[in-house]
């Protein structure tokens, strides 16, 4: 490996990745509420944040690797599998399977979280909401496998909610398309577009499909596992972001003229604004209509000479660096804050929530800080070795 690298950084990323972060970090603070029955004082937005700020993590992450893949391409003339595969190994596998050690073999006989199970829409669900032990929950060792082999979004499907591990869905899914995504973009190259186009397609077209012919899923349980499998698997999502990574990278100057102009550049930040705070739906294109909104937001943020947003200050590029462990541990941080303020406090109040919320924040974000420097970054300082372009992915 030669012992020159290029270097990609895109600036803003970071703060974007934790906007992403805290916008989960919001949803699952009202989700724990509701399950510890101290839901009384509501939230001032009631939208559903943390899908939508997973669906950002997606796009970000089909934009990023796939902008890294067609510069190691241009500039090498090839894409090194096993390297690509060792630097996504060093930065999911460690925490990824931690995680999963911890739900399955230590949090569950430490913390417990009432009604969780209640709120599953499982194949097989499990109403007596059991203690996620072998001797206790009937699939403990079906639902460990899964998770072992990156599959937490079909447990997620198939079985009850992991308590402290379901979160891990999504990383499955980056995983599931880490898989197979370098190996297309080597098979179709030259017609890439055209395939990122097919794929996103599909994938919202198929259970508009599926509903349009299976009128009662009662009747046939398994296809609705099934349509909620493609729900989960937000490869759309990521084909969105690789879209605007090639458009880029090819330089399509009057595409990125149109979305650089800052009379573009408001209409997308203010109508992402308004569809979060007014929790807008779009029904089968839900997520692929916010996924083209934040491709164009990422595009501006990282390539644009002019943003009129900035996020690149030290403190959102921190906390953007660290925010693998605060989508990680973030329910872990609310469980222990919730605890607490129910010792310290003996009803809801206004003052019971403010405390819940910095805590669960402050907390997570001291777990995650301490994850990443006392664990995570021993693996991280070997991705170079690994890389001939540097970036800050």
């Amino acid at each position: 490996m030669p012992e020159n690298k290029s270097h990609v950084y895109f600036p803003n990323l970071n703060g974007l990745r934790f906007i992403a972060a805290f916008m989960v970090i919001y949803s699952h603070i009202k989700f724990f509420k509701l399950l510890y029955g101290v839901n009384e004082y509501k939230f001032p937005i009631e939208t559903n944040f943390g899908q939508l700020g997973v669906t950002l993590f997606f796009v970000l992450s089909g934009f990023l690797i796939t902008y890294l893949l067609l510069e190691e391409h241009k500039r090498f003339g090839k894409i090194q599998l096993r390297f690509f595969y060792m630097r996504r190994i060093l930065r999911i596998f460690p925490l990824y399977y931690l995680t999963v050690l911890l739900s399955f073999f230590l949090l569950p006989h430490l913390l417990t979280i009432p009604h969780f199970s209640e709120y599953s829409h499982s194949l097989n669900p499990n109403p007596d909401n059991p203690a996620l032990t072998p001797s206790a929950d009937t699939f403990f060792y079906s639902k460990l496998t899964l998770f072992l082999v990156f599959l937490p979004d079909v447990s997620y499907i198939v079985y009850d909610l992991v308590p402290f591990g379901s979160q891990l869905w999504s990383v499955g899914v980056e995983e599931q398309f880490y898989l197979f995504w370098p190996s297309l973009f080597i098979l179709f190259r030259q017609r890439i577009m055209p395939v990122l186009l097919v794929i996103a397609g599909t994938i919202a077209f198929l259970p508009f499909l599926m509903d349009t012919f299976i009128p009662d899923y009662s009747v046939h349980p398994r296809l609705l596992a099934i349509k909620n499998f493609i729900y989960y698997f937000r490869i759309d999502n990521m084909a969105i972001g690789g879209m605007m990574a090639y458009l880029l990278c090819a330089g399509y100057k009057p595409f990125l003229s149109f979305v650089y102009h800052k009379i573009t550049q408001w209409v997308v930040l203010l109508s992402i604004l308004a569809a979060l705070l007014f929790n807008l739906t779009f029904n089968y294109c839900h997520h692929l209509i916010y996924s083209v909104f934040f491709a164009f937001l990422i595009l501006n943020l990282a390539s644009n000479p002019k943003p009129i947003l900035n996020l690149e200050n030290a403190a959102l590029k921190y906390l953007g660096k660290i925010s693998y462990g605060l989508y990680i541990y973030n329910p872990l941080g609310i469980v222990i804050s919730m605890n607490i303020c129910l010792f310290l406090f003996n009803v809801e109040s206004l003052f019971f929530n403010i405390c819940l919320f910095i805590l669960s924040v402050a907390i997570t974000v001291l777990l995650s800080s301490l994850s990443y420097h006392l664990f995570e970054e021993k693996f991280l300082k070997l991705k170079p070795r690994f890389s001939k372009i540097l970036s800050n992915k």
